[in-house]
């Protein structure tokens, strides 16, 4: 058959078998490959998903303290303002107590001590306010630092 002897023939088939088997382990290793990387693409997706689901957690999270530290400071803001005297007004004011009969709103009776006042003093105690408004401060700039921190995060 087509000049060749039966050896030739042979080593053709075996070649041509040796070819297409050759051809079909080419076809699945690529096959193989492509289903891993199917699935890995699929469970990337997935991981991405539920990191955008907690991501979204975290921001609503933050979202909601930032709010509630707003309407902590700004009802902090709305209340009255305290005003501090830091010196004696002027005028007598033991003299105008005792023309109105009132007791002077800088003593106090023999004994007692109340707030912003020292036992037996005439003058105002301005520690417990000063530090009320060092403590105030100080809120004001942990928000600021939070605020700038977050607005840093998100323009990442």
């Amino acid at each position: 058959m087509f000049g060749l002897s039966s050896l030739e023939l042979r080593l053709a088939f075996y070649g041509v078998l040796l070819a297409a088997i050759g051809g079909w382990l080419i076809y699945e290793r690529h096959h193989l490959i492509a289903e891993g990387e199917a699935r890995i693409k699929a469970q990337d997706a997935t991981a991405r998903a539920d990191q955008k689901v907690k991501d979204d957690q975290n921001h609503a999270q933050i979202v909601n303290e930032l709010q509630a530290d707003n309407a902590s400071l700004r009802t902090l803001a709305n209340q009255p303002v305290h005003s501090l005297r830091l010196c004696i007004p002027s005028g007598n004011v033991r003299a105008l107590a005792s023309t109105t009969g009132a007791q002077s709103p800088l003593s106090t009776p023999a004994g007692e001590s109340g707030r912003g006042v020292l036992a037996g003093a005439t003058e105002l105690e301005i520690g417990p306010t000063v530090s009320d408004i060092a403590w105030a401060q100080g809120v004001v700039s942990s928000y600021r630092a939070r605020t700038w921190e977050w607005a840093v995060s998100q323009a990442k």
